[in-house]
């Protein structure tokens, strides 16, 4: 009999009140399995897990969850940065531009300030260059000069604004114009700026159109369908990665409705940096201005802070922190703050050995 049948059979026959298989000793036999039968041991393993959960229940099974995906995850090359993302976009502008631009984002990533010469963000820096890569090739395409005109720009911003939108038409033109501005120190187009001043007031007239009052949805619907998903991964069978994923956006759903910029705010988010529990019922979020959508002068601002008081919110992100985000990885999940002690409906949960 093979180790696999034997662990399986062991879990089948054992007593409700004996101790799960401990992690050590999954990892061990996970990692003999996949040398024996490759990626076959991934569908063993969940079978044990299944069969473990309808023994001892999703709370005491959850570590097989840890112990699959730590297997399967494999090492990811380092993400780059933002600002490196936006150096690699140099190449599809002209070469003869590349010095100039590449100069900008290199004061700007050092801080170095003149007159002149605002400081750009990695984001900003993208976008400049895209514009510019657009401008390049509609330029191209038409046999035009690269040096814009009025009449010239505002054709191409109509066109912009045909497939995109007003707003997207009025973005490109300011980008257009301060890219050119660094490529061609000097530079100055009457016409231009009127053309840019032009579609900048049709956007503001026009405002946002990308979503109408019946597609708006309200804080306390999104806060709740928060919870919902929690509550849903809780009532899972499996405590297990699609759980984990589950009360995770949940988490981000009711704690997102709460803060500005949600999407940059919410990327932000960590326990102990971005995020505490100072108390029961009470949720602190501090998110530094270089984190938010600001000019990068005011990038070393003072931060968005605010603590919420909710002692749903509050009791819903320590069970995430005991239970859930340990199912991703291992990561600095714990420390003395997240073992105070816990309301009874959370400590009922927690009673719960996660296996030995």
């Amino acid at each position: 009999m093979n180790n696999h049948l034997a662990l399986l059979n062991w879990i089948r026959n054992a007593a409700p009140e004996d101790q799960p298989p401990s992690l050590l000793k999954l990892e061990t036999h996970l990692e003999q399995r996949h040398c024996e039968v490759d990626s076959s041991a991934f569908m063993e393993f969940a079978h044990l897990q299944r069969v473990a959960t309808e023994k001892w229940g999703a709370e005491r099974c959850a570590h097989f969850a840890q112990v699959l995906r730590k297997a399967r995850v494999k090492g990811k090359a380092p993400r780059q940065t933002a600002w490196e993302k936006a150096q690699k976009r140099l190449g599809e502008l002209p070469k003869d531009w590349h010095h100039a631009i590449a100069e900008r984002i290199s004061r700007s990533m050092e801080g170095k300030r003149s007159k002149g010469c605002p400081l750009w963000s990695a984001a900003h820096s993208a976008n400049v260059i895209r514009a510019l890569a657009g401008w390049v090739d509609h330029c191209r395409s038409h046999g035009l000069p690269l040096r814009p005109t009025g009449q010239v720009l505002d054709r191409y911003a109509a066109q912009v604004a045909e497939r995109a939108s007003t707003r997207t038409a009025s973005d490109y033109v300011g980008r257009i114009l301060a890219g050119m501005t660094v490529i061609e120190p000097g530079l100055t187009s009457p016409a231009c700026e009127f053309v840019a001043c032009d579609w900048r007031e049709r956007a503001e007239q026009e405002g946002a159109i990308t979503k109408t009052g019946s597609q708006l949805v309200g804080a306390s619907e999104i806060y709740g369908l928060g919870f919902e998903l929690m509550e849903k991964a809780r009532k899972r069978r499996l405590r297990g990665i699609h759980a984990a994923r589950d009360f995770r956006n949940g988490i981000l759903l009711s704690l997102g409705a709460a803060l500005p910029q949600r999407a940059r705010a919410l990327s932000a988010l960590a326990f102990d940096q971005t995020l505490d529990l100072p108390d029961a019922g009470l949720v602190h979020v501090r998110i530094p201005a270089r984190m938010l959508k600001l000019p990068e002068d005011r990038k070393n601002g003072a931060p968005f802070e605010r603590t919420l008081t909710s002692q749903k919110l509050s009791e819903s992100l320590l069970e995430y922190r005991h239970f859930y985000r340990p199912l991703f990885d291992r990561g600095s999940i714990c420390s003395r703050r997240c073992c105070r002690p816990m309301s009874p409906s959370a400590k009922a949960r927690s009673d719960v050995s996660p296996g030995m």
